[in-house]
């Protein structure tokens, strides 16, 4: 059976508005063995004496400091209380007294087990003052209460309690206390959905739940049943309290109500409203399904099983109720059946988070019982799925759970004005086969729909329908999508099966993100430069200084001459020549070879010269350069010597 599974953490329980949007602090339950007190309650850390962080010590913390905190425990995990009873009011010992607002949860899909073993009990929760707690997947059992109301969760002094997907299992209230489960007093407020309060017993009234003092409680799709009490085995009411159950079944059986004046469900005052129920009650023996003082009853089952009468006192009629004569003298309005045969199963798993009575195949509350929808059986299905409700908590019909699994993207980056692409993994966890499962896909803006498949888009969002998945079976869901604008671009898929419904809305949502750059600036195209040119051998800047010198007298021993000034490109390989002019005919007087490096040089040109004083005259300095590349062209200075003076 998959019994409750989970609807989330936190998410779902702002969503329904009984926590802070955002807690104060988060507290991972990691200790499973031993209760343990906080060593410091109060200082932000929950740090249970021993070690490890219990329940009872993350209570402790959250108690302590403001604002909405958050209790994570493990699915599957068990919370053994076993602290006597202390001063009243202090979770450090006995109940775990929650008085601050808080949610407790589970971290996977199962439920987490709180619960009482020892000679001394209390209650498991007790939730007092102006606060908002909500409690989601735990089974709350074995508490025990001598002397007082609530064996399982007390909601007392303005508190307000939110429970989804909970057990109250097996706790006890002794003596003539009320409210074996649940009981709910002093203008509190309890919300209980797709819950269970089963197995509980009370000494005096309320073995299931008991309602009292100004206090109001809402019970939807939900299943009560095998309670004991001395009178209200399923629930007792009382002073100005208010009730309303709807889509939820209702088991009291002979062995519940041990008073030949007792009920099933109890009524001494206050407002009882019961819509789409199927109630079932021993009666007989002056037992009594229902005894009201202002109750209205609409689209339900009452069906007794002892013979006597399944109504009494106040019970009133909203019509297209069926009844199988043991309520006769209350189902008096158009579409009652007070004489009917709603042929009703064993109360066992037919899917959803919950047990139900399925109706038989000639079952007289099939499609009788009235408009009722768009609204959810206590399965959470569609009603209807034929030309009507059917009266009671269960609608006939297929039933599946569509669950998207991942919605991933084809790249985790891209620039903007590019396509990518999203697949949504849906599948179908049953019991049936899913006919018209659908994928949703708000639009953020910056992005664009392009293509898919069975997808029809809009600025807004894409819908895409996935076709019939059968029962364990998945598809993958295409979507082409165009990113328009640079930043961070979030998605979220929410798949919906809108001719059945979807049992478990928890599961319905898969997201994604990726990040979309800037698209790149495109420039006018230039040429690049070409290459520099190859840098070439050249002889630059030759010259002589002076042009004309004048040979020294011997006497003065004083040199004269000029310098040979040039720059080279490249290193090469310079050969000077120096000729002078004689009948009519240029004449070496002087070579010099000598290989030099890139740059400036400077050569003297003397009026000695290999030892031996220059003849006056017109002298030619020719400049030769060779290089790696080649050989430049002959260069020449013309210079003057003059004689010495006389």
């Amino acid at each position: 059976m998959r019994f409750y599974r989970r609807i989330g953490v936190l998410g779902v329980l702002c969503a329904l508005g009984v926590c802070s949007p955002a807690a104060a602090a988060t507290f991972t339950v990691d200790r499973y063995f031993g209760d343990a007190v906080d060593a410091a309650p109060g200082n932000g850390a929950c740090a249970a004496i021993g070690g490890g962080c219990t329940l009872r010590a993350a209570v402790q913390e959250s108690n302590a400091l403001a604002g909405a905190d958050a209790i994570v425990l493990r699915s599957g995990s068990v919370s053994t209380l076993t602290i006597a009873p202390g001063l009243p009011g202090l979770a450090e010992s006995g109940d775990l007294d929650l008085t601050g607002p808080v949610s407790i949860a589970t971290s996977g899909s199962g439920l987490a087990v709180v619960n009482w073993i020892g000679p001394t009990t209390d209650r498991v929760f007790d939730v007092h003052g102006a606060i908002a707690v909500s409690l989601s997947h735990l089974l709350i059992a074995g508490g025990q209460v001598n002397g007082a109301g609530g064996g399982g969760v007390r909601v007392a002094n303005g508190a307000s309690l939110t429970a989804l997907g909970v057990v109250v299992d097996t706790n006890r209230v002794t003596g003539s206390q009320a409210g074996g489960g649940i009981q709910v007093t002093h203008d509190s407020r309890l919300t209980l959905r797709d819950s269970a309060v089963k197995g509980n017993d009370a000494g005096g009234d309320g073995g299931g739940i008991d309602v009292a003092d100004a206090a109001a409680v809402t019970v939807e799709r939900s299943q009560i049943s095998d309670n004991s009490a001395d009178s209200g085995a399923a629930v007792a009411m009382s002073s100005t309290a208010t009730l309303s159950i709807s889509d939820t079944t209702i088991v009291a059986d002979s062995n519940d109500i041990s008073a030949a004046t007792g009920a099933g469900i109890l009524q001494t005052a206050g407002v009882l409203s019961i819509d789409r129920a199927t109630f079932t009650s021993a009666n007989g023996g002056g037992r009594v399904g229902l005894r009201g003082t202002e109750a209205t009853v609409r689209g339900s089952i009452l069906s007794g099983s002892g013979g006597g009468p399944m109504c009494a006192g106040a019970v009133t009629s909203a019509g297209f109720n069926v009844g199988d004569g043991s309520c006769d003298s209350a189902l008096t309005k158009p579409g009652d059946q007070p004489f009917a045969d709603p042929k009703l199963g064993f109360l066992v798993d037919n899917g959803g988070p919950t047990l139900t009575m399925a109706l038989g195949a000639s079952s007289a509350a099939r499609d009788t019982g009235g408009a009722c929808g768009p609204a959810r059986d206590q399965r959470g299905g569609v009603r209807p799925q034929g030309g009507a409700c059917d009266a009671g908590a269960f609608e006939v019909g297929s039933l599946a759970d569509v669950q998207a699994v991942s919605l991933t993207a084809s790249v985790p980056a891209l620039v903007a004005g590019g396509e990518f692409s999203v697949q949504a993994t849906v599948r179908n966890n049953g019991p049936d086969a899913a006919t018209t499962p659908t994928v949703t896909l708000p639009l953020p803006a910056g992005a664009a729909f392009v293509s898919g498949g069975s997808c029809v888009g809009s600025p807004a969002a894409v819908t895409c329908a996935s076709g019939t998945i059968a029962a364990g079976n998945s598809v993958v869901v295409p979507i082409a999508l165009r990113a328009s604008a640079p930043g961070a671009l979030a998605l979220t898929a929410t798949v919906a099966n809108a001719a059945q419904g979807d049992i478990e809305a928890a599961n319905d949502q898969a997201s994604t993100s990726l990040t979309v750059t800037p698209a790149a600036v495109i420039l006018p195209f230039v040429s690049p430069p070409g290459p520099p040119p190859p840098i070439t051998l050249r002889l630059l800047g030759l010259r002589a200084s002076p042009t004309t010198f004048r040979v020294p007298r011997v006497s003065k021993r004083r040199r004269a001459g000029t310098t040979i000034r040039f720059s080279l490109t490249l290193p090469a390989r310079v050969t000077i020549t120096v000729t002078r002019r004689s009948r009519g005919r240029w004449r070496s007087v002087a070579t010099q070879a000598r290989e030099r490096r890139a740059g400036r040089h400077a050569v003297r040109f003397t009026d000695i010269v290999r030892r031996r004083l220059i003849v006056p005259g017109r002298y030619r300095i020719v400049v030769r350069v060779r290089g790696a590349t080649g050989t430049l062209p002959s260069s020449a200075l013309r210079v003057r010597v003059l004689p010495a003076r006389r």
